[in-house]
């Protein structure tokens, strides 16, 4: 349906289209548009009139939208789909707003993040002198250098993935299979965004160091969320873990300083390899084991994520160490999951480190402040 004819429809009859198909329209309304951009005049007028529909369905694909939709639409919108009488339509408008805030911070934070190393390479240059700061400048550059790289490098394989399969999927509608067409090349297309979903939320996370106080936590309690969002991911994307034995010795009584959530993320990546060096190694069928235990030494915790999965061998198992992003042995990694982590727990000034041996398995070995005791 034509702009026109969908918006003279909904002033005129708005029940008069099928909810499924008012959905569709939503998303063809915002299609290309960034949030600085314009809307057409009638376009607007389209999302206002679906923003109140009577089926929540169509107010929460609008919400679902808010995030793209230009400042001068935005409000009015935003103010009414927060306000909904559906528990659905509210988080979806809550969560378009988050991702929104997001995209407007991230130019100041990237700001913000040069000017310190800025006044860093100063310091340096003013305490070790002209030289070693320009020393210390050029191997960042090259650092960066080589995490955009490797980022551009995994963006455009994606891209061309997509393309192919577009291409792909084009050429048999044209043939006049468009079912045998979406049935084999649509997944297809539905996984590779998601990786690319993914990749680009690791590199957001990975230059989002945490600024975050800590508190008292109970390390069992963080454990516990971290596998629970391990097991989550591979039940969305429909990978059965059910032949990995999991065993968790954490005490109940271990607590430490932490901020919780970027702590949680660290876990979550380590325990997540742990099954993912399991899941992809042929010999195994997707059998294995993998052990999460931790006990207190001292003034310090020591956790250990232990698998029985491929492993590493000498060669990669150095390359690994350097914690560099952008670079996996795994088929479906992204290479930020292990930086992530090692950042953050540098961030709880623990440290982090790995023994492995090809074919037999890994160790990731976390060593962190404790809570002082009584």
């Amino acid at each position: 349906m034509k702009l026109p004819d969908l918006c003279a429809q909904l002033q005129a009859d708005p029940e008069g289209i099928p909810w499924s198909e008012k959905v569709a329209a939503v998303a063809s309304l915002t299609e290309g548009l960034g949030w600085r951009d314009k809307l057409p005049k009638q376009s607007a007028a389209a999302l206002t009139l679906l923003a109140e529909d009577a089926k929540w369905e169509v107010r929460k694909a609008v919400a679902d939208i808010l995030h793209l939709v230009p400042d001068p639409h935005f409000e009015g919108l935003a103010a009414s789909l927060s306000q909904d009488s559906h528990h659905f339509v509210r988080a979806a408008a809550q969560k378009a707003l988050e991702r929104r805030s997001k995209a407007q911070a991230a130019p100041k934070r990237r700001g913000r993040g040069l000017s310190k190393a800025e006044r860093e390479f100063g310091r340096i240059a003013k305490s070790h002198g002209e030289e070693i700061a320009t020393t210390v400048r050029d191997q960042a550059i090259r650092l960066f250098e080589g995490l955009v790289g490797a980022s551009v490098h995994e963006l455009t394989a994606i891209l061309s993935a997509l393309r192919g399969n577009m291409d792909s999927l084009a050429a048999e509608v044209v043939r006049g299979n468009p079912e045998a067409a979406v049935t084999r090349y649509v997944p297809r297309l539905k996984d590779t965004l998601l990786f690319m979903e993914h990749l680009l939320e690791d590199m957001r996370s990975y230059t989002e160091f945490p600024q975050i106080a800590k508190h008292t936590e109970v390390l069992a309690d963080m454990v516990a969320d971290a596998v629970a969002m391990v097991l989550a991911d591979f039940v969305g994307r429909q990978v059965c873990t059910k032949q990995i034995a999991l065993r968790v010795e954490v005490p109940s009584d271990l607590v430490l300083p932490a901020a919780r959530k970027p702590f949680i993320l660290a876990l979550r990546n380590l325990i997540k390899n742990a099954h993912e060096a399991i899941l992809e190694d042929p010999e195994r069928c997707g059998k294995g084991n993998v052990c999460i235990q931790a006990w207190r030494e001292g003034d310090h915790l020591e956790i250990r994520i232990t698998d029985d999965g491929m492993g590493l061998d000498s060669n990669e198992l150095d390359q690994v160490r350097k914690f560099i992003p952008g670079k996996s042995s795994k088929s479906n990694g992204t290479g930020f999951g292990l930086p992530i982590a090692q950042r953050y727990v540098s961030f709880h000034q623990g440290t982090l480190n790995l023994e492995s041996t090809d074919g037999l398995g890994t160790t990731v070995i976390v060593r962190l402040p404790a809570e002082a005791q009584e």
